[in-house]
């Protein structure tokens, strides 16, 4: 192994339950409602525009709608992240000592389907630059996961062969744009997700640190 691959959203930082929350809100305006199941088969893992696209196609909304709903999400979306975003978003216990600890030993890369501008955000808010030499986003890529296209990006950018990439996810989708890149995939456990095609799954960073040392 020579690089370790992290997606952000509910992996390095805790922040489903503000997405669960805003794409709720969106759909509520609208007259939808968006229940937790529904929110892990549509959203969950996914860039904003696939998972509103497999939203409306369950539900049966008119796709000739979606920018109204995508504007929306991402006002509702950057008053957070300017204005209150400590207030909704915190880092998973243990980052920082996981981050220090890896980044003696690995290239390191951030490959999350959140748009450029609320991943810069996020980044300069927790101090990721420190430890990241590669940052890809939703809008470095054409294909959003599970298409592998976001990892297979940030292991060219690592100058990494994907063979020697782990990749450490939380959502289905992340774990099959993962394997469908050929890399090690690591879930972060959750009781509501099908992880299973994940290589491992650990519960807490804890586990992970002591894990990736002995891959």
């Amino acid at each position: 192994m020579k690089a370790v691959i992290f997606d952000m959203d509910g992996v390095l930082i805790l922040s489903e339950k503000m997405h669960e929350f805003l794409y709720r809100k969106t759909l509520q305006h609208f007259g939808y409602t968006l229940t937790k199941q529904e929110y892990n088969t549509f959203f969950a893992g996914r860039g904003t525009l696939d998972g509103f696209e497999a939203c409306f196609h369950a539900k049966n909304i008119p796709l000739g709608d979606i920018e109204r709903y995508i504007t929306l999400y991402r006002q509702l979306k950057r008053d957070i992240i300017h204005h209150h975003l400590k207030e909704h978003i915190t880092l998973r216990e243990g980052t920082s000592v996981l981050l220090t600890d890896l980044a003696k030993k690995y290239k390191l890369a951030i490959a999350t389907s959140t748009i450029k501008e609320f991943t810069e955000n996020l980044v300069d808010a927790f101090g990721f630059k420190e430890y990241f030499s590669v940052i890809v986003c939703g809008a470095d890529v054409k294909k959003g996961k599970p298409d592998p296209e976001i990892f297979l990006k940030a292991a060219e950018k690592l100058l990494v062969s994907p063979k020697d990439c782990v990749v450490i996810e939380d959502a289905e989708n992340g774990v099959l744009a993962a394997k469908n890149a050929g890399m090690v995939c690591v879930a972060l456990y959750d009781a509501e997700r099908d992880l299973t095609k994940a290589d491992y799954i650990v519960k807490d960073f804890s586990e992970l640190k002591k894990l990736l040392h002995s891959i």
